[in-house]
């Protein structure tokens, strides 16, 4: 199974060549974007920041409902959140749920059914889940 520093690995070397760019600044009212949001998600991924990465994602997704990429990103986000500080909150509840996750690891490989590591990462989350049998027909595509 994939570690976090695996899948890390792989958000540096697609940032890796706008990390030292800098970012717009809010400040001026400069627009982000998508290239941007994407290398800022991955610099929050790589300070272990997953939550803000998820938002930065999903503001992906909103903008670009058809991009994989972005829900790919919200949903490794979330099963390294999950995987670094667990899922359960004071009360005992799902943090995140697991379905959502689950279903954008599956939008992804939907929009870009070619894409072996889309198709991978979806079944990787299905084992982490405990979903075997979901697991196995992915593995099999």
């Amino acid at each position: 199974m994939e570690t976090l520093s695996t899948r890390g690995a792989f958000y540096i070397s697609v940032a890796a060549p706008f990390l030292t760019s800098g970012l717009p600044s809010w400040d001026r009212g400069d627009e982000m974007s998508d290239e941007d949001l994407m290398t800022r998600a991955a610099q929050h991924i790589m300070q272990g920041d997953f939550m803000g990465a998820m938002g930065l994602f999903e503001s992906h997704v909103e903008a670009n409902p058809d991009d994989p990429a972005g829900y790919h990103g919200w949903a490794e986000s979330a099963l390294f959140e999950i995987q670094q500080n667990g899922n359960m909150d004071d009360n005992g509840n799902d943090r995140i749920n697991e379905g959502q996750v689950a279903a954008y690891f599956r939008k992804a490989s939907s929009l870009d059914s070619d894409n072996a590591e889309y198709l991978a990462a979806h079944a990787n989350a299905l084992l982490e889940f405990d979903r075997i049998p979901m697991a196995v027909r992915e593995f099999q595509k």
